[in-house]
């Protein structure tokens, strides 16, 4: 069964649109810090909206297809997503043993997970074309 892929097109697309969507989360979060208070940047509904329509940017983008895409490619997604689950699972597990508050929420939790395989998977598929090439 081959998975279904969006296009190569869609890569740039979807990392501009994840992107844009969460620099108000980001700035938000860092003048949190900065203030120790809450700062309140936009509405709680428009953040939440943003914070969707970046997770599909993220998806769209870690979805898209390469513009050769092999066998080789494909176990190399795969080990990404594993090593991603392993990661994400271990930075969650950590959080909450060094922070016994810690609380994750799932928008956070998805862009960690999706940002994890991206870089991940980056990193492999750069060590595997320097290597051939």
């Amino acid at each position: 069964m081959k998975t279904q892929l969006f296009p190569y097109y869609l890569r740039k697309p979807g990392l501009v649109v994840f992107a844009l969507a969460s620099l108000p989360s980001v700035v938000a979060g860092f003048t949190d810090g900065f203030y120790r208070e809450e700062y309140q940047l936009l509405s709680k509904q428009t953040m939440h909206l943003l914070d969707i329509i970046g997770i599909v940017g993220l998806a769209v983008y870690a979805l898209s297809k390469e513009k050769v895409y092999d066998e080789l490619l494909q176990r190399l997604r795969l080990e990404a997503i594993k090593l991603t689950f392993i990661a994400s699972l271990a930075i969650i597990a950590l959080g909450y043993v060094v922070f016994p508050d810690f609380e994750v929420e799932p928008s956070y939790l998805i862009n960690l997970q999706v940002l994890c395989f991206i870089g991940v998977y980056s990193f492999k598929k750069s060590n595997i074309v320097s290597a051939v090439g």
